[in-house]
């Protein structure tokens, strides 16, 4: 990524902090800014973990990696995260991963769900995770969210 003023940035994560600082998207405060690097972190492993299966050649084992992702790891990891909604109130009534706005954890949890339901299954949310759920509804209204959601360029995922 160009910066506009001669510098270059490399790596996904590191540009997506960047613009999070850049546009007030990594909390209120440096709790708060740590407690979203914390969740992305989270969200990183599991985008790793499901990476593993996809990028399996062996047919055999793929479907164990797919299967251990889905029954076990995955679930896992959104029962932790749905406790920890579960616990969280905010004042405006909005359900965000961490603080009461959005934060680039936000965006990154409605990308890594996408991605998960395009390419492994399509019902990872379903029933078991209705915070989850409304986390993800509650990110996709946020009138920018939204508005990019609509426009941006339809790809073959």
């Amino acid at each position: 990524m160009e910066t506009g003023d001669g510098k270059t940035l490399a790596q996904s994560n590191t540009i997506a902090r960047f613009l999070a600082r850049k546009y007030n998207l990594m909390g209120k405060d440096e709790w708060e800014a740590a407690k979203v690097d914390e969740m992305v972190d989270v969200l990183v492993d599991i985008r790793q973990e499901c990476i593993k299966h996809i990028m399996e050649t062996d047919v055999e084992k793929k479907t164990e990696l797919k299967e251990h992702f889905l029954n076990t790891y995955l679930p896992g990891y959104f029962k932790i995260m749905e406790s920890q909604l579960e616990k969280k109130t905010t004042g405006n009534g909005k359900l965000f991963l961490v603080g009461d706005g959005l934060t680039w954890a936000d965006l990154f949890f409605i990308h890594l769900v996408d991605m998960t339901e395009t390419i492994v299954d399509p019902t990872i949310l379903a029933n078991n995770f209705p915070g989850l759920s409304a986390l993800r509804k509650n990110v996709c209204e946020v009138p920018k969210v939204k508005e990019w959601l609509e426009k941006r360029p339809k790809t073959a995922r």
